[in-house]
């Protein structure tokens, strides 16, 4: 059977030795911590859907993705497509806007 990402990290057999576990430690919580940041659109559905006391069942039945995709989202552990994504995003009254973090001075010119 497949391992997931955790088991493979916790059986490592650098894990013993203490310098390198405290490393691997401080690292996974630092990415974490970057991803929410950057990617934590689980977080804002959640919130959001308990902001229209929605469950994840209605939510489901709404957007016709299973109940089990919306929970994995949620917590961060999906990967959604954008159709996906889309369909839960409608049914929340939500959009994704982009914008560029280039200030406009350094653009180059085409």
């Amino acid at each position: 059977m497949a391992k997931n990402y955790q088991e493979v990290i916790a059986a490592h057999p650098l894990q013993v030795i203490p310098a390198f576990g405290d490393f691997a430690k401080a690292a996974r919580k630092s990415i974490r911590n970057d991803y929410q940041r950057t990617f934590g659109l689980g977080e804002l559905v959640a919130k959001r859907r308990e902001e229209l006391n929605f469950s994840q069942m209605q939510l489901s039945e709404e957007t016709g993705v299973s109940q089990a995709d919306i929970s994995r989202f949620e917590r961060g552990l999906g990967n959604p497509t954008v159709i996906t994504l889309q369909k839960i995003l409608a049914a929340l009254h939500l959009q994704i806007t982009l914008q560029s973090d280039e200030h406009p001075s350094k653009r180059r010119a085409t």
